[in-house]
């Protein structure tokens, strides 16, 4: 363990039991660099776009700044991976690549049966304020504490009961971060066809889930 609490990193583990019928989370992507989940029985699931017509037509824009995100893709599919443990990128690495490795949209759908699972999310050590990004091929200096501060500011707390949800999305709007017909507030989760199909919005009261 860290020696005192300037040593402490916002990397978490977590572990979820959640009873049958809770655990739902609506779609959104992780704030963080990696994120490795590992469950019981299905429930979470990933957004699995449908291929190109061409590769000319992938997106190719990278993110100008670390709270935009690449272009929703229009077609695709939710998908459930389980038994297998599910790797899934965060914002934070989705901007540090420049949007070669974008974030991955998911969800979680309550089990009928209930499921446990353990989450461990990789996210970026705030003890140096600057980082230097040289080793990795690029030719710059970011300032990974103002990024971490900007990426966890433009979105809402997933985790939280609905009515704090709502006050959060509320606030966003307020600040121009989040559109009044956007029912998530996370740009990778805007595509309509997206929304449409994600049933997992923790909206019954008994939890949200993770993972």
């Amino acid at each position: 363990m860290p020696a005192s609490v300037d040593e402490t990193t916002p990397t978490l583990l977590r572990l979820f039991n959640y009873f049958p019928g809770s655990g739902a989370a609506e779609c959104h992507t992780d704030t963080g660099l990696l994120t490795l989940c590992i469950g019981t029985a299905p429930g979470l699931e990933v957004w699995s776009p449908s291929p190109s017509p061409s590769p000319s037509s992938s997106p190719s824009a990278a993110p100008t700044s670390p709270t935009s995100a690449l272009p929703p893709q229009q077609k695709g599919n939710w998908i459930s991976l389980h038994p297998q443990p599910v790797i899934l990128i965060g914002k934070t690495l989705q901007w540090l690549t420049t949007g070669r490795l974008p974030a991955g949209p998911h969800r979680v759908v309550a089990s009928p049966e209930g499921r446990q699972s353990i989450v461990f999310a990789l996210r970026p050590s705030l003890r140096r304020r600057y980082f230097d990004l040289s080793p990795f091929g690029e030719q710059s200096v970011v300032d990974l504490v103002g990024i971490w501060s900007r990426i966890r500011g433009s979105v809402f707390n997933v985790n939280a009961q609905k009515g704090i949800r709502d006050g959060q999305k509320a606030r966003m709007r307020e600040r121009g971060l989040l559109r009044a017909d956007d029912g998530d507030g996370d740009a990778e989760c805007a595509d309509s066809e997206m929304r449409s199909q994600s049933n997992g919005d923790g909206g019954d009261g008994r939890g949200p889930g993770f993972g």
